[in-house]
């Protein structure tokens, strides 16, 4: 918690180092968010929350915004759940002579969709259904926009966020929630300087944090890194390597090793057009590399499949956010065939074999930058 605090601190004074020298106009249109952070649950409540989302509103004026928000939030407690939050978001601004920090305060109320299954517990001789609640959320958070361009926002806001389950027998409980976002927009204010204009081709760096979900594993998380060329306005293609953790899971013995698994890839892109908006495909070919989290020596007799190919086909959007950069929100399955444990009860024994399955969906957010390097390449 206390290195949570000291990375946010550290980002909160470098962005503010950075927006000091920019000019903030007023907000044009829609405006497009991305937010994340970590929730720490109050009470006798275990774990926290990890909130995925994007959002859509609009700034009306100077002192009043608006907008709706739906992603995932991901419960990190053993037996936790997804949980998908449809919400609504009001927010009340107070501009300060510096125009690059905006104090403000947020409210939020929203729907939360519980994805886990209904349980059953025995009662004397009798097996009984329980059925898992939704819930009805609502939040009081502080907040500060900074003005990192005349587009661009970073949002730092630390509040509370209160759950009302939707079933009798079910508590309701609290969390102290942290929130950082990024809301792309268009700027009311001109741009005097000369505007650089879009890349044909050039090297290229683009990065993913997302999720995944399998359906021997719960949701986890998931990063990758590609340096990639841009041959032209529709292709690129490069190689990239990535990291995740699996925690698999057996009803019948939860004694499942974490998995770390590396990945290396060749990655190829297609985007339909170069637009602001561009619906794009994507393909990675690689190989995943695989290994066991040591615990206390509790896995030394259980060995796993050193590594295996895969293939992952993708579709999404690109939102081009500057002249030669890009958000893109990309959905995809993750093809891999399935991992063998071997576990050995002696040195001279025969392995007692189990297989599990690690194709998966995952959904990614990504930032991808083209530089003028190469630019000149193959002409």
């Amino acid at each position: 918690m206390k290195k949570l605090f000291f990375i946010t601190a550290l980002a909160l004074t470098a962005n503010m180092a950075t927006a000091q020298t920019n000019d903030r106009g007023g907000h044009k249109g829609l405006d497009f968010g991305i937010n994340t952070g970590y929730e720490f649950l109050t009470g006798d409540n275990d774990g926290g929350e990890i909130p995925v989302e994007i959002s859509l509103g609009k700034r009306f004026n100077k002192n009043f915004y608006w907008s709706i928000s739906s992603g995932a939030i991901i419960q990190t407690e053993e037996e936790g759940s997804v949980l998908i939050p449809i919400t609504t978001d009001f927010k009340v601004l107070f501009p300060l002579s510096s125009s690059t920090l905006t104090p403000g305060v947020l409210l939020r109320a929203g729907y939360i969709i519980n994805t886990k299954e209904d349980q059953e517990i025995k009662v004397g001789r009798k097996t009984q259904t329980v059925e898992m609640p939704n819930f009805i959320m609502i939040q009081a958070m502080p907040t500060v926009d900074i003005a990192l361009s005349k587009s661009v926002d970073f949002i730092l806001g630390i509040g509370y966020t209160h759950y009302v389950p939707t079933k009798d027998n079910f508590d309701s409980f609290g969390a102290v929630t942290l929130k950082t976002a990024f809301n792309f927009h268009k700027s009311t204010q001109p741009d005097n300087k000369p505007k650089e204009p879009t890349r044909d081709r050039g090297m290229e760096i683009s990065g993913n944090l997302g999720m995944k979900y399998g359906f021997d594993y719960p949701m986890s998380l998931m990063g990758d890194l590609a340096l990639m060329y841009k041959w032209n306005p529709n292709i690129s293609f490069g190689v990239g390597g990535g990291y995740e953790t699996l925690q698999l899971c057996d009803s019948k013995d939860d004694n499942v090793p974490l998995l770390n698994v590396t990945k290396f890839f060749v990655r190829g892109e297609y985007r339909l057009n170069d637009n602001r908006i561009s619906p794009f495909a994507a393909v990675d070919l690689g190989v995943n590399n695989y290994s066991i989290q040591e615990d206390e020596d509790l896995y030394d007799n259980t060995k796993v499949d050193k590594s295996a190919i895969f293939v992952s086909p993708a579709v999404g959007l690109s939102f081009r956010t500057t002249n030669n950069s890009y958000f893109k929100l990309k959905l995809g399955y993750n093809i891999a065939p399935k991992v063998q444990l071997k576990e050995y009860a002696s040195e001279y024994s025969d392995p007692n074999i189990e297989k599990w399955g690690v194709s998966s969906l995952f959904l990614n957010i990504g930032y991808t930058h083209t530089f003028s390097w190469g630019e000149n390449w193959f002409k």
